[in-house]
């Protein structure tokens, strides 16, 4: 059964200017240029996500939402503090194909389920089905550098719900989708929701929010500053920042 819990979890990232990483750094070991800037991405978040879940992120931008997903996926983890991940995660970002541009998109497919822990054969035998339920397969074969936003947005969740993830995590990718998909993939997430997984998703349109989330995180320079409704934390101060 999915769950997510986090306990004080401190997320820094430190940044080096060019002269940091090349030069500096390597002639003054110890300095404050080789320690280089640190910024805080998260402090001291705190919570628990039960299965059956519908959570919208919101926040302005650099308020740690992007980081904050990546936490709840896995792939960041904790400075300090905890975090346990009770479930398969299916976390698809904006971005999140960047580094297999010349992949086809059959190839994306089968990659997705290898990110999400699934067995090899398992994968390859799911990646008709995906094609299938993103409206791309015939397209199966064009490289993921020229097919669009949306395409790749498509494919991404429709992976995350046919591979059956337990923690759906998405990070601004469905306002770029045709909108008649919005309704199928309403539909697939209820399954899964209805199944016991989770749904964490941050999206700028409070019509896509309102329409797949009930509870709400608002996230402010890193911090967990409310929890509570969807409607109450958007009437409160959250559409302010989020739209």
């Amino acid at each position: 059964m999915a769950r997510i819990n986090l306990t004080a979890v401190d997320v820094t990232f430190r940044i080096f200017d060019a002269g940091q990483r090349s030069f500096t750094r390597h002639l003054l070991p110890g300095t404050r240029a080789e320690k280089g800037l640190e910024i805080a991405a998260l402090s001291a978040i705190t919570l628990v996500l039960e299965p059956g879940s519908r959570i919208a992120l919101l926040g302005p931008n650099s308020s740690g939402k992007t980081t904050m997903l990546r936490v709840m996926a896995g792939l960041v983890p904790p400075l300090r503090g905890t975090a346990s991940i009770h479930g398969r995660p299916g976390a698809v970002f904006s971005i999140g194909f960047g580094a297999l541009p010349e992949a086809s998109l059959a190839d994306l497919a089968y990659a997705q389920g290898l990110l999400m822990g699934v067995p090899p054969a398992l994968a390859r035998a799911k990646v008709d089905e995906i094609l299938d339920f993103a409206e791309i397969r015939s397209q199966a074969k064009c490289p993921a550098h020229v097919a669009p936003p949306g395409v790749l947005s498509r494919l991404g969740t429709a992976a995350a719900l046919c591979l059956n993830a337990d923690i759906l995590l998405f990070d601004e990718v469905l306002d770029n989708m045709d909108p008649h998909f919005h309704g199928k993939l309403e539909t697939a997430i209820a399954e899964r929701i209805d199944s016991g997984a989770i749904l964490v998703m941050a999206e700028r349109s409070r019509g896509l929010l309102s329409r797949f989330c009930s509870e709400a995180l608002l996230l402010c320079d890193g911090q967990l500053s409310a929890r509570g409704p969807l409607d109450a934390i958007l009437r409160d101060g959250g559409a302010s920042l989020t739209f």
